[in-house]
């Protein structure tokens, strides 16, 4: 069964955070659409540090899919500077595709890790605790 693609993100600019939440499944043309709309923002600036909560999602990508989205990104949301993204998983077994879309995103500048919990995330971003 499929669930209806859901994203929604709280900019915390005295962080230099953008906090996501994601839901559902994740295709390329739905992820580049939500960015994009976090791009238009006007409190977003290029460079903040990204947590993704990704623990609902269902990864529906393909690795060509993955391809055409980095490849679009870059275009339509150029990254400035090197960008941290920790990306919260539900489990261990989403690693694999977490790591070809880290890979693929390294050489645009955006340097992602994955993690199973919002502490080691935040830690490795340097930011201080939120509320979780």
């Amino acid at each position: 069964m499929t669930q209806q693609f859901k994203a929604s993100y709280t900019i915390h600019p005295e962080r230099d955070l953008v906090r996501m939440k994601l839901v559902g499944d994740i295709d390329a043309e739905k992820l580049l659409a939500f960015v994009k709309a976090l791009a238009a923002d006007p409190a977003y600036r290029p460079g903040m540090k990204e947590l993704a909560d990704c623990t609902e999602c269902t990864l529906q990508d393909k690795f060509q899919d993955m391809v055409a989205y980095t490849q679009v990104r870059s275009s339509h949301v150029p990254i400035r500077k090197r960008v941290r993204c920790a990306t919260i998983l539900a489990s261990e077994e989403f690693f694999a595709k977490g790591r070809i879309f880290a890979a693929l995103h390294a050489p645009i500048g955006l340097d992602v890790e994955m993690f199973t919990d919002t502490r080691s995330a935040l830690e490795w971003l340097g930011v201080p605790e939120l509320d979780v």
